[in-house]
């Protein structure tokens, strides 16, 4: 009976912001990217529920984000920044690493896991018919951070895209059915998070 541990877990809840870097591109099979954007930045922020079991470590790290992305349109006329808004909800297995001494001051951590995008607004009407955003977008997180004084939260994580993003119509003079490649959002975020 000495050793039984605790059933219970920690839930906590906090708000999160940082900036998003994000990597599009919508290619032609033979070249011209009508999508090309590396490091457009973007800023990003919500709420965050975590839940930890006190002695694994081990636990669910959630969030509810807004995000905005911008990217560059490239026709052969001319060149349009493209704005998309989103409501992202990461969903991550999150895994903190209690150091001997210091683990009240810092904790590192590291996380895996799907996130949802579900696309809210975007000015593609504005700048013509060529490309639609899709609704709904997946992509996996990796990531690693540190928690200081177990309040505070800084993360980076990197997202690779799962699915489309984008999809192209037909309008004009633009051959869309050459532009099949790549449309899948890429993407570096690094947030803070107090809890």
């Amino acid at each position: 009976m000495a050793l039984a541990v605790p059933a219970e877990s920690q839930v906590r809840f906090g708000l999160k912001a940082g900036l998003n870097l994000n990597k599009l591109h919508l290619s032609r099979r033979l070249g011209d990217d009508l999508v090309n954007s590396d490091n457009r930045v973007g800023f990003t922020g919500g709420i965050i529920m975590e839940v930890v079991l006190p002695v694994a470590g081990l636990g669910i790290d959630a969030s509810a984000l807004y995000a905005h992305r911008s990217d560059q349109l490239s026709t052969y006329s001319n060149s349009e920044v493209i704005k998309r808004d989103y409501i992202c909800v990461p969903v991550n297995l999150k895994y903190k690493l209690t150091l001997p001494v210091i683990g009240r001051v810092i904790k590192p951590f590291a996380t895996t896991g799907p996130e949802f995008q579900f696309l809210i607004k975007d000015n593609f009407k504005d700048i013509g018919n060529i490309i639609e955003g899709k609704s709904m977008s997946v992509s996996w997180n990796v990531g690693f951070g540190i928690e200081l004084l177990s309040r505070v939260q800084v993360h980076a994580s990197y997202g690779i895209g799962l699915s489309k993003a984008l999809k192209t119509v037909g309008i004009g003079n633009i051959d869309t059915d050459k532009y099949q490649n790549g449309g899948k959002d890429n993407y570096w975020t690094v947030t803070a998070a107090y809890l």
